[in-house]
């Protein structure tokens, strides 16, 4: 459910909360306009599975609670919205032994976690799937626009170039073979191979 709240900006409840913004700081409302969690926040994200990336200073993003109390401590540059017991976030660096394909930063550094914190696996998008006129100078710019969640368990990444799909533990379930690769939505997902548009669905990853 979205709102047009005081300020003129659009937000939308989540766990029957919305954030707000006030004196340049993030914060929650409930339906009835009450500060539930109060504004200490430079960023602030919507809550999904009962949690939600919110940061107190710049570039240390963690995920709060519905009490809005840290359950996952802030070291992310910036974390999407959970689904299906995932999220992805960018990383400060990368673990020694991963190379990031050589991909430019910030795409090198992305990865799955669960709601506990822990890693998952790292996650892939090349930067040929955003476009020649996109911005992918920030986390923030990749993350907020383009394909970070889960439909039917399952999550657009890529290896070497061609587009595939993982699972919640980052594993293969249809391998790269497309040239682009959007998420599912309702079963069904739209590839692209050879520039020749086609669908795919949940069960089946043959190339239609």
């Amino acid at each position: 459910n979205c709102t047009e709240i005081w300020w003129n900006r659009t937000a939308c409840f989540s766990g029957g909360l919305m954030a707000a913004k006030v004196d340049q700081l993030w914060g929650y409302l409930d339906r009835a306009g009450r500060w539930v969690i109060a504004p200490r926040f430079v960023q602030a994200g919507r809550f999904s599975e009962g949690l939600a990336a919110a940061a107190e200073t710049e570039g240390s993003v963690g995920y709060i609670d519905l009490r809005g109390r840290f359950v996952i401590a802030p070291q992310f540059e910036h974390g999407t919205w959970f689904s299906n017991g995932r999220a992805v976030v960018q990383r400060a660096v990368l673990p020694a032994g991963e190379t990031g394909e050589s991909l430019p930063a910030p795409l090198a550094r992305l990865a799955l976690i669960d709601v506990e914190g822990r890693q998952i696996a790292p996650i892939n998008w090349h930067p040929e799937f955003f476009g020649t006129d996109s911005d992918l100078s920030s986390a923030e710019n990749v993350l907020d626009n383009y394909p970070d969640y889960f439909d039917s368990g399952l999550l657009p990444s890529s290896r070497d170039g061609r587009w595939g799909y993982v699972d919640r533990d980052g594993k293969w379930t249809i391998e790269p073979q497309f040239d682009l690769a959007f998420p599912f939505q309702h079963g069904v997902a739209m590839v692209y191979r050879f520039s020749r548009p086609g669908t795919i669905v949940e069960t089946d990853d043959s190339f239609e």
